[in-house]
Order: structure tokens, then sequence, then C-alpha cells
């Protein structure tokens, strides 16, 4: 059965959230909480990939979500999903860097559009684009530049998801060390400790480079 003969069952949530291009922040992550469409029968990845080119953004909100539950196996939808980053609906962006980061090591071709979408005007895309670079993981390393900007950022949630995720992509992040040492330096305590333990997965040896107080 094609996923438009069932997208009625879908649109109860993906309406919800899209309607009236509301914020994600009120919106689960898929970390946080069971998506209620996780639940839902699975349509195959070919139907769902297909879907993503759907001129109706409920249908291709809708394709998003489904292929995040497919995790790994939605490696297919890559392409697609990187060029959603840049779709008018700011909730299918970042619902679209949510799934990259589902799919974890097999997006790391979508890493150089994920590091663009560290600049998108809207927070909770940056925050998703830097968790999925996380979620890659050393595939994500074209996007160490980017995720070092992102430490600036002015949003916390940002800050500390780009740091994490420069951890997470261990030492082929080397070129970021400095920034992660000047929040050693310059941080409040979270950021603080979240840095050291990022430097601590690309390169112990450098935390010896900065006298910091020690962090609890």
């Amino acid at each position: 059965m094609s996923v438009k003969v069932m997208l009625t069952f879908g649109l109860i949530v993906s309406g919800a959230i899209l309607a009236g291009g509301c914020s994600r922040r009120s919106v689960s992550t898929p970390e946080e909480t069971a998506d209620p469409v996780a639940t839902m029968p699975r349509y195959d990845v070919p139907s769902l990939v297909s879907a993503l080119q759907d001129g109706d953004t409920d249908e291709r909100f809708f394709a998003v979500v489904e292929l995040g539950g497919h995790k790994d196996k939605a490696a297919p939808a890559v392409p697609a999903l990187g060029k959603l980053l840049k779709d008018p609906n700011v909730n299918l962006r970042s619902s679209a860097a949510d799934t990259l980061g589902l799919i974890g090591a097999g997006a790391a071709p979508a890493a150089p559009a994920l590091a663009e979408a560290l600049a998108d005007p809207n927070p909770d895309v940056r925050r998703s684009a830097a968790v999925a670079l996380g979620r890659i993981g050393p595939g994500a390393s074209p996007a160490v530049d980017a995720l070092g900007k992102a430490v600036l950022d002015f949003e916390e949630d940002v800050r500390l998801a780009a740091i994490d995720a420069l951890g997470k992509i261990g030492p082929q992040a080397r070129s970021a060390v400095a920034v992660l040492l000047r929040a050693m330096e310059d941080g409040d305590e979270v950021k603080r400790r979240r840095a050291r333990q990022s430097l601590q997965q690309i390169d112990p040896s450098a935390i010896g480079r900065l006298a910091v107080r020690p962090v609890s």
C-alpha cells in the first residue's frame, strides 16, 4: 500500500506540528520520547524516499518521520534528506536533520549539508544539525570547522550540541581543539565540563595546554 494512501493516519501527527509553523521546541525530539508515528506500521524505504519528492509538505514531513524509524536502513534516503535541509518549512528542515542523525554513520554524505544547516536562522534547525553530526561520528569530519563556529552560537542548546558533536567525531576534530580550550576557559560550568569531555575524546593531551580550574 502506498504512502499516499495511508497518509491520513500520519496527518494526525504531522498536521499538528506543521500547522501555523509552530516551533519544534514544544515537540519531543526522537531521543526524548517515543514518537507517536513510530508505533505505526513502517512503510518500505523506497516508497518513503519517493514521498520526499512530493509537492505536499505534510506528505514530505510524514515520510521524513517514518524514515527515522528505519534508522540505519534508511541510508538510501540520505541525498533527499540533505536537500530537505533547505526546505522553506522550518519544522521539515529540523526533522530532516533529526532523521539524518537517526541514520547515523550512513548519513556521512550529508555532513556538508548539515554543516551549512549550522548557519540556519532557526536555532532548532541548528541544534538538530549539530546533534545529527555527532551521531554520524568520525564521518562528519567535513563539518568540523562549522561546528567550531557553532560552539560560539548565541543559543546555549546549539553551543552544547556542537561541543558534544566535536567529541563524537574524535581525533579527526583536532582542528577544533583551540576553540574547545577557549570554551573551557571562558564558558560556564556546564560548557566547561562538556568541552573537557570532548577534548578527552579528541586529544587528551590538549587539556594540559591550558591551566583551568577543576571541573567537578
